[in-house]
């Protein structure tokens, strides 16, 4: 199978991992999507460009882990559920990462080098067991994680079906363009310059 589109791993997988957590700034993350650069002009256009959470490689990332592995924010499904709504109420094909609605946190930090001094097969770590099946990281073969009722399941529906409304606003999630616009802050006046808003790339 041939997609006809490019997929987010690593620009924007980071980005949008930073700006959930607070710990990468809005400004890095919007300026993604440019329209002054080749790669914010294809994310604009949405229908050609796959956004990325979390992945079966986690390539984006120096270590193998998920998007919830070590968050130490006290409700972490929220968390995921809203880093999933970034990539449902923007441009492009979201793609959601089995797990990642059910908070799974797998790590490669996790392995015990006590058992297997050697790091190796760390793709393990992020391919938990799901359905039951005969494999599955820490000891989850044969265990059924699928929870319709999960918090991060529930959100994430929430979003997806704002998404896929038949109205203007689900048009405009799934079809609009994305524009950047001045805000005020504390009640200060819009800025004179716009250009102080725009997206210096070349930087990062």
């Amino acid at each position: 199978m041939i997609l006809d589109c490019s997929v987010g791993y690593c620009g924007g997988t980071k980005q949008v991992n930073g700006s959930s957590k607070r710990v990468g700034t809005l400004k890095r993350f919007f300026c993604l999507y440019n329209d002054n650069t080749l790669a914010g002009s294809q994310r604009q256009l949405g229908t050609y460009h796959v956004a990325v959470l979390d992945d079966h490689d986690m390539s984006s990332r120096p270590t193998k882990q998920r998007f919830a592995a070590h968050s130490s924010v006290p409700y972490h499904h929220k968390q995921v559920a809203h880093a999933v709504g970034v990539m449902l109420t923007m441009p492009g094909i979201p793609s959601i990462y089995y797990g990642t609605e059910q908070g799974f946190d797998g790590s490669e930090s996790y392995h015990d080098y006590g058992i297997e001094p050697e790091r190796t097969y760390t793709d393990r770590y992020i391919r938990e067991s799901m359905f039951g099946s005969a494999f599955g990281a820490f000891e989850t073969e044969g265990c059924h994680f699928f929870n319709t009722s999960h918090p991060t399941y529930l959100r994430i529906a929430a979003f997806a079906r704002i998404r896929n409304r038949q109205d203007n606003i689900g048009k405009a999630l799934r079809r609009g363009h994305h524009y950047l616009r001045e805000t005020s802050f504390a009640n200060r006046s819009f800025p004179q310059h716009r250009s102080h808003y725009l997206c210096e790339l070349t930087k990062y």
